[in-house]
């Protein structure tokens, strides 16, 4: 089709694609266009790109960019170029991959396009200024006379915000966009200068060849009938720049994937090298002319990547051809490719693999007990493991656990759908077997890791009831936060942040708890007092689950003592207690989603009060009739009137008592003293 549509903006809207994920697709455009008439000029040439920004963001950030400026010294648009500028779809630069519709997706993406260009024509220099736009039909005039410098620059304004936001604010990453896009060119020798301004300028191409770049390696292949010119190329570590595969055509990425997601083995980071303490990254570039014939017309992607999942390079033996000698997809290239440069690194990713190995190994040993069971997995974990920072090894850990008891739950779930008949028979009992032999040393693990847990919970305790340096008690608020963070309630805190069974076993399957909330706080205002009650406890029945019908049958409170007081009578916690259990029965008490926590009119209440065997409270227990327990550190009494059972318990029978329970386990685990 010769001559420049008449309605732009319908051609636009049909026929020119540009995502938001690509916004700098016109800049790379016109760069290109600058490249190509460079060539033309046959010169070495130079073309920047500055870009001018809004003003910075409320947050400090840089503002997105309105304007590309791009200027080269080609030999400009003169009459041959502007006669194929006015053409659509002008097969002038066919030779070297141009479309021919690349200037169209300036319109796409900005709203004001202009361009000025100086050239030769028989001696003589002349000047073409003019507008480029939906209204454009041919270039208005054939230049008027001027001196300035041969070459062209081209204005980009008022850059779509739609696409404005999703450019880089980083310098570094907007650098390394322009980077990945050009590395054919930039590593050309010689080639053309390309120096980018985003707030300081520099020269892309010079920075490549001259301080990231490593060493290059040709490595051709074929695929049927079809050569393809793959480049090993290591790049020193740059901020922004990734291990990377570019698929070019005509000298310009067409697609580009990151390698680590393609080979899992291969770290974000730079691989060791003997000759730079930095490392180097590991670039392929890809070109060849069945790349150059399926890029798609504005070069966005390869025309048959829909069949990405129809052929596939890693089955053993050589990629295939199609009966025309052509490979069967571009996906086949690219994972060819994708293997030839995993074959170069092999020995750099066994080391990396054999790292992980041991630092996973030394993980599960050093901090991670509960994960032992997960030691058959080690292998694969590190062949996917993307460093062996503590965190990184944690989250591989944590997700292969999640997986493994997955499974089990799966496989439990589907022996207990068995019928009766499926039951009776023999083979039911062989598949119990083999699942609680597969998974024992998942269930000790964790097991191990809990009573691990118990015993330093324990061993914390009564370290804290000794006497500090100074000669001094700690106060009652540690050994609190350790039954249950104070200030909290149920559903705030982790099963992990309770030890409620140092107090008794049956705690733990508590329905509703308070932990130091005031009780208007807990009747969110329905009770005005401002009493707090050190743990606050509502259950329907010890070891047991409310069945959403049936009323809260007890109430337990629990009251610490700093240990060592020696006048815990003038406050009487039991005067206390009695109080928080008839205000607590009141019926008043709510949920975190406020829903009323009814209280059964002859619910039992149980008050433990924790407290140094002083002789100050020893008098106090007198005064209210209460009895031993067996022993000599703990009593009781129980008032039937109000239906309250009161337990006193010693610091140090609480520990002893939460020992002699855990003994056994500690004994099977080699951790009793």
């Amino acid at each position: 089709m010769s001559g420049i549509p008449v309605n732009i903006r319908n051609y636009i809207d049909q026929e020119v694609r540009v995502s938001r994920r690509t916004p700098l697709l016109p800049v790379f455009e016109a760069v290109h266009n600058a490249l190509d008439a460079i060539v033309e000029r046959g010169t070495q040439g130079t073309v920047s790109i500055r870009v001018e920004r809004h003003p910075a963001e409320t947050d400090g950030s840089r503002g997105a960019p309105f304007k590309f400026i791009v200027k080269d010294d080609g030999i400009g648009l003169d009459d041959d170029n502007t006669a194929g500028f006015d053409v659509l779809s002008s097969d002038r630069k066919k030779s070297r991959g141009g479309k021919g519709r690349g200037r169209f997706t300036y319109l796409r993406v900005f709203d004001e396009v202009t361009i000025e260009s100086n050239f030769d024509r028989e001696g003589r220099r002349y000047k073409r200024v003019f507008r480029f736009g939906f209204d454009y039909r041919g270039c208005p005039t054939r230049g008027i006379p001027t001196s300035d410098p041969v070459g062209t620059t081209l204005t980009l304004s008022a850059m779509s915000p739609d696409f404005a936001r999703y450019v880089p604010k980083d310098s570094a990453i907007l650098a390394r966009e322009f980077i990945t896009h050009f590395i054919p060119v930039l590593l050309s020798r010689p080639g053309p200068a390309i120096i980018l301004d985003d707030g300081k300028a520099e020269d892309l191409a010079s920075l490549v060849k001259n301080e990231l770049f490593v060493s290059s390696e040709a490595d051709p292949f074929s695929i049927g009938d079809r050569t393809f010119d793959l480049q090993h190329v290591h790049l020193r570590p740059r901020r922004g720049l990734r291990h990377r595969l570019v698929m070019a055509a005509a000298a310009r990425e067409v697609d580009g994937v990151d390698l680590e997601k393609h080979i899992p083995t291969l770290s974000p980071k730079p691989l060791e090298a003997t000759d730079t303490d930095e490392g180097y990254l590991v670039f392929g570039i890809i070109q060849g002319d069945y790349l150059d014939e399926i890029a798609d017309p504005h070069r966005l992607s390869f025309r048959d990547d829909a069949n990405a999942g129809n052929a596939s390079s890693d089955a053993a033996g050589e990629p295939q051809a199609d009966m025309l000698g052509d490979p069967l997809s571009v996906a086949q290239v690219r994972r060819t490719a994708i293997n030839r440069i995993r074959d170069k690194i092999t020995t750099q990713l066994e080391q990396a693999v054999k790292d992980r190995t041991d630092a996973i190994t030394s993980y599960i040993r050093r901090d991670g007990m509960g994960y032992h069971f997960l030691r058959g997995r080690i292998p694969d974990l590190a062949e996917k493991l993307r460093s062996t920072e503590d965190h990184e090894i944690e989250a591989a850990l944590h997700q292969a656990a999640y997986e493994e008891r997955s499974d089990r739950r799966t496989k439990v779930e589907q022996l207990l759908k068995a019928t009766p008949k499926e039951k009776s028979e023999k083979t039911y009992f062989d598949r119990w077997h083999a699942i609680v032999s597969d998974l024992s040393d998942e269930a000790k693990s964790d097991l191990a890791d809990y009573v691990a847990h118990r015993r330093a919970i324990i061993d914390l305790a009564e370290d804290l009831l000794r006497t500090t340096p100074e000669g001094t008690y700690r106060r009652e608020e540690i050994l609190h936060s350790i039954l249950f963070p104070k200030g909290k309630q149920s559903g705030e805190v982790g099963y992990e942040q309770q030890n409620l069974w140092l107090v008794d076993e049956r705690l733990s399957f508590h329905e509703h708890l308070f932990s130091d909330v005031s009780i208007r706080r807990m009747s969110q205002g329905a009770d005005p007092s401002l009493l707090r009650p050190d743990l606050t406890i509502f259950e329907s029945g010890f070891a047991a689950f409310h069945d959403g019908d049936t009323v809260v049958s007890q109430v337990v409170l629990v009251e610490l003592k700093q240990p060592a007081r020696d006048d815990v009578s003038r406050d009487d916690p039991i005067k206390k207690a009695i109080e928080y259990v008839d205000r607590l029965k009141s019926g008043k008490a709510k949920t975190e989603g406020g829903a009323v926590i009814d209280v059964d009119d002859g619910a039992l209440a149980t008050v433990y009060l924790l407290n140094d065997w002083t002789a100050d409270f020893r008098k106090l227990l007198r005064l209210y009739n209460f009895v031993p327990l067996p022993g000599d550190s703990a009593e009781y009494v129980y008032r039937e009137r109000d239906k309250i059972m009161m337990i006193a318990i010693s610091f140090k029978r609480l520990i002893e008592n939460a020992r002699r329970r855990n003994r056994i386990f500690f004994r099977k685990l080699g951790i009793e003293n």
